[in-house]
């Protein structure tokens, strides 16, 4: 099946098709891995670069993220990159509340489980 991204044709296997609309599955964030450790560590440090990187390989491009986050598309890639960390308190809250992450899990908030 063909999907149009931002205007470029390209094809994307059914299993990873995922559009600005799509939703995460909050079950992502502390059953999955990426790059070799847990997301839910990833999550504990605020490496929001990780949980960008595991979304891309989910077949979420730029645009996605960056509607569901509130961030910019160049934001998003400086991020993918490495060039650029989110530390703001509030970026840090709707990247939560765009990705379905549970706040306690970045320690935004106190929660009864360990992030």
């Amino acid at each position: 099946m063909t999907v149009v991204v931002v205007g470029i044709m390209r094809e994307v296997p059914a299993r990873r098709r995922v559009s600005a609309q799509s939703h995460a599955d909050p079950g992502w964030w502390v059953e999955e891995w990426f790059d070799g450790r847990p997301l839910r560590e990833a999550l504990r440090c605020r490496d929001v670069g990780v949980v960008f990187r595991f979304l891309k390989t989910r077949g979420w491009s730029r645009a996605a993220i960056a509607a569901a986050t509130g961030l910019s598309e160049t934001r998003v890639r400086e991020v993918i990159h490495g060039r650029q960390r989110v530390t703001s308190y509030e970026v840090l809250e709707r990247i939560a509340e765009g990705l379905a992450i549970g706040r306690g899990l970045m320690g935004l908030a106190y929660s009864d489980r360990p992030a």
